[in-house]
């Protein structure tokens, strides 16, 4: 395990590791959606656009010669956003909050332009985001991104006490 440890603990290792690991996460969300049909929520889009601007801080933080604070900020502060909606998320499944009223998935629907609405029979709103509609092991998305967003911070937080090796 430490031998592993020490192969990724590199700077240019991390960052392919934050970048492979956000694409992978938002393929996989693309798959589940179009595979299996598990539509996502407005909270589920704002949690895949931290993890496009996790791959974007990837992209800069592999290619540019960049401060180590910055390439830290720059990482952190999409892991933290995507983990905020994950636990914000999570804690409206869990019925512990009240989430916005734009996250209840109903659409409205206007009376008097049948002909409008005719037109748009099989639209489908997006679904609500304190339902939980399809799982892994138990738990739903928003859970498991709020795992994973945490593991991001432990790794972003060790290597402000271990500096990676630069090559």
């Amino acid at each position: 395990m430490k031998k592993l440890c020490a192969y990724f603990w590199t700077e240019e290792r991390l960052w392919l590791l934050f970048l492979l690991g956000s694409l992978g996460l938002v393929i996989a969300a693309f798959i589940f959606e179009y595979g299996f049909d598990a539509k996502p929520c407005k909270m589920c889009w704002e949690q895949r656009y931290g993890h496009w601007g996790m791959v974007a801080a990837g992209l800069v933080g592999l290619k540019l010669p960049v401060s180590f604070l910055w390439k830290r900020f720059m990482l952190l502060t999409p892991v933290l956003w995507s983990g905020y909606v994950a636990v914000y998320q999570t804690l409206g499944q869990l019925g512990l909050v009240e989430l916005p009223a734009s996250c209840r998935g109903n659409a409205a629907t206007l009376s008097g332009a049948s002909d409008l609405l005719s037109s748009f029979k099989d639209f489908k709103a997006a679904p609500d985001c304190a339902s939980i509609d399809f799982t892994i092991l138990g738990l739903s998305f928003a859970q498991w991104n709020a795992i994973v967003m945490l593991g991001f911070v432990f790794v972003i937080a060790a290597t402000f006490f271990l500096k990676p090796k630069a090559k």
